[in-house]
C-alpha cells in the first residue's frame, strides 16, 4: 500500500481514537428557576410599587417616603394606572410554576391572586362616582392625618413641608370628587339621601369646620 495512504489512514485513526476519548461539552441549560425565589421577588416588587402608587398606605405602615404624597384615586389616570399595575403582577405570577413552590409562598400567591382579580373586578362597577361615603373616605381619613393623632408624623421641619404639599394635593382630590359626585348625579348612580345628611353632618363638625382655630382638628400639630 502506498505510504502516503497509510500515513493519512494512520491519522485519522489516531483523530478517532482521541476524538473518543474526550468528553463532549453539550451547550449549558438555563437553570430551572426556582419559584419560591421567583415568588418572593413578586412579592417585594408587588410590595415596593404598591407603597409608590398609594402613597397613604405608606405612611400608615411607618414609611415616611412618600409622607408628601397624595393619590388621586378617583381619577381616570389613577384608574388605568392602577388596573395596569395589578394586571402586570398577574402576568408574572401566571409565569410561576406554583406546583414546585413550598407551602407558605404558594399560599400567598394564591391570596395575592384572588386580591388581585377581586380589585380588577370592583373597578368595573364605577364606584369613583361616590368619592367618599358616611363611613369611609379620604375627607375623614385626611382629618385624622392633620390632627397629628393619626400616622402622619409632625416632628420636624420636613414633616411639616411634606404635611402642606399633602394638603396642596387635597384640594385637587377635592376638584376631582366634586366631578365624579356630578358625573354620578348625571348617571343616577348616588347615595341615598339620608347617609348624604349624615355625610354633610361628618364634613361641618366642629371639630374640622370652627371659626376657633383651636378647636380644630389640624390644630393638634400646631399646638
Amino acid at each position: 500500500m502506498n505510504r502516503a495512504i497509510i500515513g493519512l489512514l494512520a491519522t485519522l485513526v489516531s483523530w478517532l481514537l482521541l476524538e473518543a476519548a474526550v468528553p463532549k461539552i453539550c451547550p449549558a441549560q438555563p437553570a430551572t428557576p426556582d419559584p419560591d425565589t421567583s415568588l418572593q421577588e413578586l412579592f417585594d416588587d408587588y410590595h415596593e410599587q404598591y407603597l409608590i402608587l398609594f402613597p397613604l398606605e405608606a405612611t400608615n405602615f411607618g414609611d415616611s417616603r412618600y409622607n408628601d404624597q397624595l393619590q388621586i384615586s378617583i381619577s381616570d389616570d389613577f384608574i388605568a394606572k392602577e388596573r395596569n399595575f395589578y394586571s402586570q403582577i398577574l402576568a408574572r405570577l401566571a409565569a410561576v410554576d406554583l406546583t414546585n413552590a413550598t407551602e407558605t409562598p404558594r399560599l400567598m400567591a394564591e391570596v395575592l391572586k384572588y386580591e388581585l382579580e377581586t380589585r380588577l373586578a370592583k373597578s368595573t362597577f364605577g364606584f369613583e362616582r361616590i368619592p367618599f361615603n358616611q363611613f369611609d373616605g379620604l375627607p375623614l381619613t385626611f382629618a385624622q392625618l392633620g390632627s397629628g393623632a393619626g400616622s402622619q408624623p409632625f416632628r420636624t421641619v420636613k414633616d411639616y413641608d411634606n404635611w402642606l404639599k399633602r394638603v396642596s394635593a387635597f384640594t385637587t382630590w377635592s376638584n376631582v370628587a366634586l366631578e365624579r359626585f356630578r358625573e354620578g348625579i348625571r348617571d343616577k348612580y348616588v347615595l341615598p339621601k339620608v347617609l348624604v345628611a349624615k355625610m354633610v353632618d361628618q364634613l361641618l363638625d366642629k371639630t374640622i369646620v370652627n371659626s376657633d382655630p383651636t378647636q380644630s382638628l389640624f390644630y393638634g400639630p400646631i399646638d
